[in-house]
């Protein structure tokens, strides 16, 4: 390399980590390191290490980005502790953290990141440096593995536009969130944002109400006939509810996932409490039953809880900008709103049975309360769900014929 030959050292790893030793000539050594990056010299990274709080800044900045590209996820715990150590730039350690992605540092680098989080929502020009920009940029990687923090980058997106004119234009160039200029529209893009939350509540209560109206009370089906009908409809409902409204399922699912395992079990234990209360009928027997239990418990029941608990609750409460749910009082009205919501399409649902005109309509309105209750107490769609299937799971073993759950009797 010229530059290099002019200076009378060889562009050779050993020449160039000789040379950072020395810390002759100063000026050489941020290209040096990225020199020693560009040719792979792994035996170098010791040294470099050494920089990383060099009282020259492109020093610093040089060393810690040569390391990253050198040694990749074997470093994660070295520049976790560099995201914490004085006399580090922060940024450029946030920026090693980002391009080699490593799940490993997401509980430092959230840690950083909240803290900072809070003093830019009470400041947004406390921070003109931008390091932020790649903990966005890092953070945004991690949403499969940890989609809880959707919420974070959720509450960033409202600081965003009011970040200082450079911010804004790094976070363009260095993250996907905002590779398209977002930070100059709203303050965010939860699932359903944008979207009015009665419409999807009021056609959830429509397609609910057209399956069992029509395929039970008017056509008369069978009960595994009518779930193949409801599955046909619903499932077309909930493909263009994931679709038009930008949900991602696996991500949804993933949502504080042990809790709404915990919470699902939970109310599905409960809720077979009662339904083993009601008078048994014969069951099926054999492969018959675990068709049952394939088809009227894990369908029957996974289709119920979408349409009668996920949709409504992430339809209003999953609508709701960051700013708006930050307090209790505001998590508690509007989980009651989506509360409220849920019964709605429940109730729908059901009065398209003609068993459920009438006082009848009264017991799974209080049984799918609970259901949702489980849900938004919890944050994963997967309490409601698991709830469900096990009611119905419970109801198959009961005998269809004489648990409410399994509509349609005739």
């Amino acid at each position: 390399m010229a530059y290099f030959r002019k200076l009378g050292v060889k562009y050779e790893a050993d020449a160039l980590i000789d040379l950072l030793k020395r810390e002759k000539p100063k000026s050489a050594m941020p290209v040096a390191c990225h020199s020693l990056a560009d040719l792979n010299a792994r035996h170098a990274v010791p040294v470099l290490k050494t920089l990383a709080d060099y009282p020259v800044e492109d020093v610093k900045a040089t060393s810690v980005l040569a390391v990253a590209r050198l040694a990749g996820s074997e470093e994660t715990a070295w520049l976790v502790e560099c995201l914490s150590r004085k006399g580090t730039l922060k940024g450029y350690v946030l920026w090693a953290l980002a391009a080699v992605g490593d799940p490993a540092a997401y509980g430092a680098v959230k840690t950083w990141f909240e803290k900072h989080l809070r003093k830019l929502e009470r400041d947004p020009t406390a921070s003109s440096r931008g390091n932020v920009v790649f903990a966005v940029a890092y953070l945004e990687q991690m949403t499969e593995h940890h989609p809880e923090v959707m919420e974070l980058l959720d509450r960033f997106k409202g600081v965003a536009p009011k970040l200082p004119g450079n911010v804004r234009s790094e976070l363009g160039h260095f993250t996907r969130l905002f590779a398209d200029g977002k930070t100059k529209q709203g303050p965010s893009e939860r699932p359903m944002e944008g979207m009015p939350p009665g419409l999807w509540v009021s056609l959830a209560a429509l397609v609910g109400f057209a399956s069992s109206g029509i395929f039970a009370s008017w056509l008369h089906w069978g009960r595994n006939t009518f779930v193949l009908g409801y599955a046909t409809l619903a499932g077309l409902f909930l493909t263009a509810y994931v679709m038009i409204g930008g949900v991602r399922p696996t991500v949804q699912l993933r949502r504080h996932w042990r809790a709404g395992l915990v919470g699902g079990v939970l109310v599905g234990i409960i809720l077979a409490y009662g339904v083993m209360a009601q008078p048994a009928s014969p069951r099926p027997r054999g492969m018959a039953l675990v068709g049952a239990l394939a088809w009227s418990g894990a369908v029957y029941g996974a289709l119920d809880a979408l349409l009668l608990s996920v949709v409504p609750v992430l339809s209003v409460y999953g609508s709701r900008p960051p700013e708006q749910l930050r307090g209790w009082s505001a998590r508690m009205q509007w989980g009651g709103v989506a509360l409220l919501a849920s019964l709605a399409v429940t109730a729908a649902y059901h009065l398209g049975f003609t068993e459920f005109r009438g006082p009848t309509l009264v017991q799974p309105l209080i049984g799918n309360t609970i259901v949702t209750a489980g849900y938004l107490l919890t944050g994963s769609p997967l309490a409601a769900i698991l709830a469900h299937v096990i009611m119905h799971g419970a109801a198959v073993f009961q005998g269809m014929e004489g648990t409410v759950q399994l509509p349609p009797h005739y």
